[in-house]
């Protein structure tokens, strides 16, 4: 039997509508004017790493942004759309989030009893801290969280959501400039490669 092809499914977190209402997410503020939002850095970033996992070189695994053409979906319909996938795929779904609460570093979130989850969680953590990014509690193993209590991470098949900072701590200076955050955003893209070409 042929084994099936590996999908990276991509959402940006934030972005949908309830009650007429978008969730931004967390939003920065100089002198109460908004001046940036998670979703700006969310949507960005995911746009950059579906392209940039698309364009690599000698690619067998597929790419879906489950965002693509809307502004954000809901938890529930992003499940519906992975679960779809992973009928056809060995689907990958990552979450891209910012934080928000005052803390500092990156951080990620997986579910329990998934391996692929772990080692994808272990193999960025450790890219991020040998670039040099702050790990949120100083260390590989303090910045991996197991939650299944979070919508995204309840499902079945390897997921993760990343946290690439706080936006309303020190941490927001990295978000300043593409560089810092484009080199967390390379880490990601460097990751799932060397994933998809050792199980693919």
């Amino acid at each position: 039997m042929e084994k099936k092809k590996i999908c990276i499914a991509a959402s940006w977190g934030h972005g949908e509508y309830q009650d007429g209402i978008q969730d931004i997410g967390a939003a920065r503020r100089i002198n109460g004017k908004v001046t940036d939002t998670e979703l700006r850095i969310t949507q960005a970033s995911v746009k950059y790493i579906v392209a940039k996992l698309k364009a690599a070189d000698g690619r067998t695994w597929l790419v879906d942004n489950l965002d693509a053409g809307t502004e954000g979906r809901h938890l529930d319909e992003q499940n519906r759309r992975i679960d779809k996938l992973r009928k056809k795929y060995r689907t990958v779904a990552f979450d891209y989030h910012v934080n928000a609460g005052g803390g500092k570093g990156v951080e990620i979130y997986i579910g329990a009893g998934n391996d692929f989850s772990r080692e994808i969680a272990e193999d960025l953590m450790q890219e991020m801290q040998k670039a040099g990014i702050p790990l949120h509690g100083g260390s590989v193993s303090a910045a991996i969280h197991t939650d299944n209590t979070l919508q995204f991470l309840k499902g079945e098949g390897p997921r993760f959501l990343f946290e690439c900072g706080y936006i309303d701590s020190s941490d927001y200076k990295r978000f300043d400039t593409s560089g810092e955050l484009k080199k967390m955003n390379d880490i990601i893209i460097k990751v799932l490669i060397s994933y998809c070409r050792k199980y693919d």
